[in-house]
């Protein structure tokens, strides 16, 4: 799963810049930047470096299909500068709030553009392998650099 991320990196810089042309509404100056799970957190955290306060909203061992969100998870929603989610339906329960929030501010699904590829012995169930612009990865094997179609 980690691959798909790097795939993020140019659209969370992309964002990120953007973000920085406004005023960060936080104390200390820096982007707040919420996610509705750790392994998205940790990725945006990485490349976001010391220009934004990230949180996410679920940690370890939750299961995001089953996650409803607190009042103190929609105050950090509504105080949150940019939000990164999943998407793919990961976060079923979250689908209404993540909408409604994003009709003021980013809400970016990092799962956008992915294509899941079917095998065609067992239609309607996912193989191993995901296509991702172009270029193919195979879950059950060590990561492979993944380029950009030209």
């Amino acid at each position: 799963m980690w691959h798909n991320f790097f795939l993020a990196i140019p659209v969370f810089s992309l964002l990120l810049a953007g973000c920085q042309a406004t005023a960060p509404d936080s104390a200390n100056g820096k982007i707040r930047i919420v996610s509705t799970t750790g392994m998205i957190g940790d990725a945006v955290a990485k490349i976001a470096g010391d220009r934004a306060e990230v949180s996410a909203l679920m940690g370890p061992g939750v299961d995001p299909h089953l996650y409803k969100a607190s009042q103190g998870d929609l105050r950090k929603l509504s105080e949150a500068d940019l939000i990164f989610y999943n998407g793919l339906h990961l976060e079923g329960k979250m689908v209404e709030i993540l909408e409604k929030v994003g009709k003021t501010k980013p809400v970016v699904a990092v799962a956008d553009g992915l294509t899941i590829a079917r095998s065609s012995s067992s239609p309607g169930r996912p193989r191993s392998t995901t296509r991702i612009s172009g270029s193919t990865c195979g879950c059950g094997r060590m990561w492979r650099p993944i380029s950009a179609p030209a």
